[in-house]
């Protein structure tokens, strides 16, 4: 049985031209599956599941929506990121479980 948790945070990792893996000017051809290997680990151990993943190759820029309740598991997964580049997380909410919380709330006039 898988545990994870139920927290999600929407991960954005940038890097610049000079440091992107599959570029030119320094490839890491080992990227990815750092990366893919990073989060397979910490998905065996129950603690993280990538719900989505994106790439806009022209901005250098990676989004990941991750569920997880262990920074320490989040943390593990951003390090291959970390080492291009810069990495921030933030907790988000789903549209409908904001909506829902704001009509709990009493807030739901928008």
């Amino acid at each position: 049985m898988e545990e994870v948790g139920d927290m999600l945070f929407m991960v954005t990792a940038r890097h610049t031209t000079e440091r992107c893996p599959l570029g030119t000017v320094q490839p890491d051809p080992d990227f990815a599956t750092e990366l893919l290997n990073a989060a397979a680990e910490e998905k065996a151990r129950g603690q993280i599941r990538i719900l989505h993943g994106y790439a806009a190759a022209p901005e250098h820029t990676f989004w990941f929506v991750v569920e997880t309740d262990s920074t320490e598991a989040l943390c593990a997964f951003c390090l291959p990121l970390q080492r291009i580049g810069t990495v921030s997380f933030s907790p988000v909410l789903t549209i409908e479980d904001q909506v829902n919380w704001m009509s709990r709330q009493g807030e739901s006039k928008w």
